[in-house]
């Protein structure tokens, strides 16, 4: 999907992303804080707004409300990235689960 913005789209998109990129980066760095740098984290950001820029502009442009979404879109694909890196060389991030606490209440 990159290859269909021209340059100067995609120079827009990200200038009007910045804040959203930033935000995320920056909330999921601090999670994965010694694993994961915010510079890594901010480039991940990046080509995620590239690659769904029909995602990025709607969000964008629906106003607090989406922007607020667009940044938890971002920020939850960025934890991925987090987890992966926390999980390199010591287990399958596809080994990860997660129960809800009714649900652990009710195997107890």
């Amino acid at each position: 999907m990159i290859d269909k913005l021209t340059f100067a789209e995609q120079q827009i998109l990200l200038d009007d992303s910045v804040v959203n990129t930033r935000v995320a980066a920056s909330q999921v760095s601090k999670r994965y804080r010694g694993i994961v740098t915010y510079s890594d984290l901010y480039q991940e950001a990046i080509e995620w707004v590239l690659k769904h820029p029909g995602t990025t502009r709607a969000r964008l442009d629906d106003g607090r409300r989406g922007s607020t979404r667009l940044t938890g879109q971002i920020a939850k694909s960025l934890d991925l990235a987090g987890r992966k890196a926390k999980a390199f060389g010591k287990y399958e991030v596809d080994d990860e689960a997660f129960y809800s606490r009714g649900m652990v209440e009710a195997c107890l």
